[in-house]
């Protein structure tokens, strides 16, 4: 029996669509993972530029000399890895993949459920 010959039991069919529906799944709540955290660090990234930008703002004062204005004026340390742009970069990639994964297998799941039209 050639592989053009081979009928699936409704068994068969049925564990395929739910195995498909798994995967789908998976890769949505993978996509919705890396879009709270893309989301997260880009509200990072809005304090440190809103800092910076008031930083940039001051005017010269007696409080730069003091340490209350030290520690209002400094960036809070969570932000940091915020700011690696080799994580970035590969934040924004994973970002792509996901969705090209997501893409994908709602596209076989559209087939397989419109009988591969």
């Amino acid at each position: 029996m050639c592989a053009l010959d081979y009928i699936m039991s409704d068994q068969e069919k049925r564990q395929q669509r739910v195995q498909l529906r798994i995967e789908v799944e998976d890769a949505r709540q993978n996509l919705a993972d890396l879009q709270e955290r893309a989301l997260r660090i880009a509200d990072e990234l809005e304090a440190v530029a809103d800092k910076t930008r008031s930083n940039a703002n001051l005017e010269p004062s007696k409080a730069d000399f003091t340490s209350e204005a030290d520690v209002a004026n400094r960036i809070d340390p969570c932000c940091q890895s915020s700011l690696n742009y080799g994580n970035l970069l590969r934040l924004i990639e994973g970002l792509k993949q996901a969705r090209q994964k997501v893409f994908n297998l709602r596209l076989r799941e559209s087939r397989l459920v419109n009988g591969g039209t």
